[in-house]
């Protein structure tokens, strides 16, 4: 798994930050700016780009200063590169943000306990130590890995901060925390397929 991602990545995932925290869906900022919500969509997931119009358009509705915008995403991408992060300008394949929304979802789930090979392993939300993984999280990685489930929550989101390790799950303000605990669910999904 390498671990790279785009600048368009990381836009959609603010942009999608700041939407939740508001509590604004993609359907009422997809018409503001005249877009579906299946285009609004594949902005969030980096797979899409903006037109500086909509863009500022964005920023606006959001309430987002531009500039704010801008050094948010030099931030994030600084201190990803400080993590042995490539960060491209483009769209890319194997994105690994994209990887670790998928991973990180897993974190989200409301259940106490991991199971593993129909052991439980892990309660409470306490840290992943050992296992496989399969499923959703090794099809978003590209995996497949037989003979052993995940089910439950893998971990809770401080977990999962922490097994990421480096400065991106504690780092920055609010905007950009989306895109430091995916990418913190990216290398713990590496630290977990590599054991």
């Amino acid at each position: 798994m390498a671990r790279q991602t785009s600048v368009l990545t990381m836009m959609g995932l603010i942009f999608k930050e700041s939407r939740l925290e508001k509590n604004i869906t993609q359907s009422s900022i997809a018409k503001h700016i005249g877009m579906t919500s299946a285009g609004w969509g594949k902005l969030e997931n980096g797979k899409a780009s903006l037109s500086v119009e909509n863009m500022m358009l964005v920023c606006s509705f959001l309430e987002i200063p531009p500039t704010q915008l801008f050094s948010s995403i030099e931030i994030l991408t600084k201190d990803l590169e400080n993590e042995g992060w490539d960060v491209h300008i483009n769209r890319i394949d194997n994105d690994g943000l994209l990887i670790g929304k998928e991973l990180g979802a897993l974190s989200e789930v409301a259940t106490s306990s991991v199971t593993v090979a129909g052991s439980t392993i892990i309660t409470g939300g306490a840290a992943l130590a050992a296992g496989s993984l399969s499923g959703a999280a090794a099809s978003a990685a590209g995996l497949t890995v037989a003979g052993s489930t995940l089910s439950g929550a893998a971990a809770s989101s401080a977990s999962l901060a922490a097994l990421g390790g480096g400065s991106l799950a504690a780092g920055g303000g609010s905007i950009g925390m989306l895109v430091r605990k995916i990418a913190s669910a990216y290398v713990w999904g590496e630290k977990l397929l590599s054991k």
